[in-house]
């Protein structure tokens, strides 16, 4: 009992400190929380923050701070591709197996497509895959797809992917090569034809001028392959590494690579100054061909690189991206930019209008002259060709037939006279027979009857009209001025002669002959060096307006080309020519009537040079509604007005027209679209129609410069017949239906 007292006397005198301590703290606790309290009610966004903060810690447990829960695991994805597919999926993301089975493969190349299954990309994709993998069956490629996006796969913690699907081209050698070329079937099958074959055997000459008709850059090799022992070739020095070297130029450029070509032949090969094995030459259309420099390593990546950094390119193929890119802002800052939008088909080689665009930049690039160029225009002038005929065999292309007008006695007074080539152009309707290429005779007699001797007799020049004996043929007269003097006036040669202006004198052409099939350009082919000079070759040297020339694949981006205001036409062709000047904000369209030929490029680019292009205005479709002030339609109280439409509405001289300059983008302008409206259906009650209120979408549609705004909206009143004396409401005026019923009635030109 002694001793509990004498306990319970110790502890007292503590327990009494401890709530003493356990006060103040409290105390001391509560002070700083009222602080914080009152900082975080003078600061609204560091309390915000806490709270914040606090339920994102709740928010991290979806059980609470109860961890008896346990949290259902994703489901396994389903498959992409079907049972029986060439391609071999694993849904699961088992980078292991895929790994396992390139390790035992029989083939030299795999393909890999990294998904996501929720991935919309992905799933087009796929289709498109796998009819890739359809084709290539026999061939010596395997096709995998691997699920990168499953948590619990391997494939998702071993590999970071920013976007889905991503392709990869696995070779024994190589290691991983990424594919980033158009993920559709034809240019995925080409890009895996390119690299199962990266190079092409150049065996002799002919073979040789077609190889660089066909790439305006190439890198080529000579090798030696000596017999073995065994009656095997042996391998020369450097041709693994040439080899790896084209495809990695393939997959560096899937779209249009730099292509690499083998000499076989010791002659060829000494007729490029390339002696011993292993030279290789970087071949260049528009410059001078350079050798691979012997101090640098013979490897593969210094290849390409070297390749690369020195290609020269007449046209170049422009791929936008799928994902938002400054690629246009760029390429229109440099200069003066040729679009050509046209269909592809990569098997058809020559045949393309890609090639015809090309031999208009070459002609335009040769500024020296060059032989090389020229043999390449007529290589492939001669491919085109024989394509064209083939074709015209089952009616399936145009074409055209030539022949020259001869002299005529109503001329025999003139001391010189025109020799004139007359060439008729027949559309598919009523194909050409090769072997029957004749003009008709009505096209002479109407030649003489429409122009008379004004064609003979007059200056140097090019006509085109419409055939009346045939809806589906256009006729086009070249002619060339020549001296008679010194000349048989009653010569029965037929002399070619272009719209270039020049003239073969000394070729006669077999009026009997099949091969009337002449693109005019390509009559330079048999030119002398002398005449092969003409207004348009080397262009490109001579002007400060150098157009830079590229090509769009319009079967898959035209889209572009309809944001540029351009259409297909009726025949839902879309192929158009377009150039792009923006240091002076101009826009010139190749006429979609225009036949497209050699002839008609050239004249629209040396239109463009010497400025005699008009701007091209874009212009949205044309509303079905009618005009209300010509009693067409009393139900429409604001007229849409497009660039086709402007000046028939806006400048017309029958009424004073309100017009309101709009974006679609603009949210002012919706918001004031109702008071607009409302203003329009008050000059409607009250039977004031001499005021016609409009609006145009100022985005979609083209004005000239006197007639367009540089802010959205704008309201600009046009009194009649008075243009010049248009009048904007004031930025500062509040847009109301008194503020607009106001500003009408001062500067109308009706008596109200």
């Amino acid at each position: 009992m002694v001793w509990t007292v004498g306990l319970d006397r110790l502890t007292r005198p503590l327990i009494k400190r401890f709530k003493k301590g356990l006060y103040l703290v409290c105390t001391h606790i509560w002070k700083l929380v009222s602080r914080i309290v009152l900082k975080m009610a003078k600061s609204p966004q560091t309390w915000c923050f806490v709270v914040a903060f606090i339920f994102t810690l709740l928010a991290m447990k979806p059980s609470g701070f109860s961890s008896s829960r346990n949290v259902d695991p994703i489901p396994m994805p389903q498959r992409v591709f079907q049972k029986g597919s060439p391609v071999l999926e694993f849904s699961d993301g088992n980078m292991v197996a895929v790994e396992e089975l390139l390790k035992f493969r029989e083939v030299d190349f795999v393909m890999v497509m990294f998904y996501a299954h929720w991935d919309g990309t992905s799933l087009s994709a796929a289709q498109e895959f796998e009819n890739v993998a359809r084709k290539m069956v026999c061939k010596d490629v395997k096709f995998f797809a691997v699920n990168c996006w499953w948590p619990y796969g391997v494939c998702a913690r071993q590999r970071v992917l920013n976007y889905y699907p991503m392709f990869t081209l696995i070779h024994q050698t190589l290691g991983e090569l990424e594919y980033t070329g158009l993920l559709k079937e034809k240019s995925m099958t080409m890009f895996l034809q390119r690299v199962i074959n990266p190079f092409t055997f150049i065996e002799d000459k002919q073979s040789l001028k077609l190889f660089s008709a066909e790439h305006d850059v190439s890198v080529i090799a000579y090798f030696n392959f000596l017999p073995s022992l065994n009656g095997t070739l042996q391998e020369p020095s450097g041709f693994v590494s040439f080899f790896k070297a084209s495809v990695r130029a393939v997959v560096k450029d899937p779209i249009n690579p730099i292509v690499f070509g083998i000499i076989t032949n010791n002659q060829v090969a000494r007729s490029l100054s390339m002696i011993r094995s292993q030279d290789t030459q970087l071949r260049r259309m528009l410059n001078v061909s350079l050798v691979y420099p012997r101090h640098l390593p013979y490897n593969s990546k210094m290849i390409v690189s070297w390749a690369y950094k020195h290609q020269q390119k007449a046209v170049k193929w422009l791929v936008p991206t799928l994902r938002k890119s400054l690629i246009f802002s760029s390429l229109f800052s440099k200069g003066p930019t040729l679009l050509f939008f046209t269909p592809h088909q990569e098997e058809t080689i020559f045949g393309n209008n890609f090639h015809l665009l090309r031999t208009v930049a070459l002609d335009y690039w040769n500024c020296k002259n060059s032989s090389n160029i020229w043999d390449a225009i007529q290589m492939i002038h001669s491919e085109r060709q024989k394509m064209l005929k083939e074709r015209n065999l089952n009616g399936s292309l145009d074409l055209e037939c030539c022949s020259t007008l001869s002299n005529n006695q109503r001329i025999q007074y003139l001391s010189h006279y025109n020799t004139c080539e007359v060439c008729e152009h027949s559309s598919q309707h009523q194909a050409i027979q090769t072997n029957n290429c004749k003009v008709n005779s009505a096209i002479f007699s109407k030649s003489l009857e429409f122009f008379g001797t004004r064609i003979f007799s007059g200056p140097s020049l090019c006509l085109n009209w419409l055939n009346n004996y045939n809806p589906f043929s256009e006729i086009r007269v070249c002619c060339k001025k020549v001296d008679l003097i010194g000349r048989n006036r009653y010569s029965q040669s037929i002399h070619a002669c272009s719209c270039n202006g020049g003239m073969n004198t000394e070729a006669i052409f077999n009026p009997n002959s099949k091969e009337k099939f002449i693109d005019n350009i390509y009559r330079k082919q048999s030119y002398s060096d002398a005449h092969r000079w003409s207004e348009f070759t080397g262009l490109g040297c001579k002007t400060n307006k150098t157009l830079d020339f590229y090509a769009i694949r319009s079967d898959m981006f035209w889209s572009i080309a309809e944001h540029l205001g351009l259409r297909k036409s009726k025949d839902d062709i879309s192929t158009s020519v377009v150039i792009i000047d923006k240091q002076y904000e101009m826009q010139h369209v190749l006429q979609p009537t225009t036949t497209l030929s050699v002839d008609s490029l050239q004249n629209f680019i040396l239109k463009f040079t010497n400025d005699d292009l008009q701007r091209f205005l874009r212009s949205s479709a044309v509303p079905d509604v009618g005009v209300p002030h010509q009693g067409v339609s009393s139900n429409v109280f604001i007229q849409e007005v497009t660039t086709e439409t402007f000046h028939q509405i806006v400048l017309n001289n029958t009424q004073d027209v309100m017009l309101l300059y709009y974006a679609p983008w603009c949210g002012l302008c919706f918001r004031i679209f109702h008071l607009y409206l409302s203003f329009a259906k008050l000059l409607q009650n009250v039977g004031l129609h001499e005021v016609l209120v409009s609006r145009i979408d100022g985005d979609a549609n083209d004005l000239p410069w006197q007639f367009s705004v540089s802010t959205y909206p704008t309201i600009i009143f046009f009194p009649v017949g008075q243009a010049n004396n248009s009048v904007k409401l004031p930025e500062k005026e509040q847009i109301t239906v008194l503020s607009l019923v106001k500003f009408t009635l001062k500067h109308t030109t009706q008596s109200i």
